[in-house]
């Protein structure tokens, strides 16, 4: 039976990165230099770990950066609090980047998370293994 269905990877990262959208689709919602603040307004990296997408949609958001602005940013925090980067520059990345998985142009990263895992762990073994 082909994974295709409301439960594929492909479908799954797109609704997140809609209620990423949705959540920052209101400028007064959206900040830079804080992952939350008191009032509430998150940047994007807030909203991506809001709905948990932040390892999924990463490398895709940062080519979408890359594609809209002509710069390479190497973290989203980066992106989000470039001197140049507006609200409206925040929404073309992601809309860009939704349509990029939509057209099947960005590839969306099952293991991402995983990979995550592994290198966390890698990281701690090696601090754990005693020197000499």
């Amino acid at each position: 039976m082909p994974f295709d269905g409301a439960e594929s990877p492909r479908i799954l990262v797109l609704g997140k990165l809609d209620a990423a959208i949705e959540f920052l689709d209101d400028e007064k919602r959206w900040c830079k230099g804080s992952l939350l603040n008191l009032a509430g307004q998150m940047c994007l990296l807030g909203a991506l770990r809001r709905v948990e997408a932040e390892e999924e949609l990463k490398p895709l958001i940062l080519n979408a950066a890359r594609e809209v602005t002509g710069r390479r940013f190497r973290s989203i925090e980066k992106f989000n609090d470039h001197a140049k980067t507006t609200h409206a520059t925040v929404l073309a990345v992601l809309h860009r980047t939704r349509l990029g998985i939509e057209s099947g142009r960005y590839a969306i990263d099952r293991t991402a998370r995983h990979t995550a895992l592994h290198r966390l762990w890698r990281g701690l073994r090696a601090r754990l293994q005693p020197v000499g």
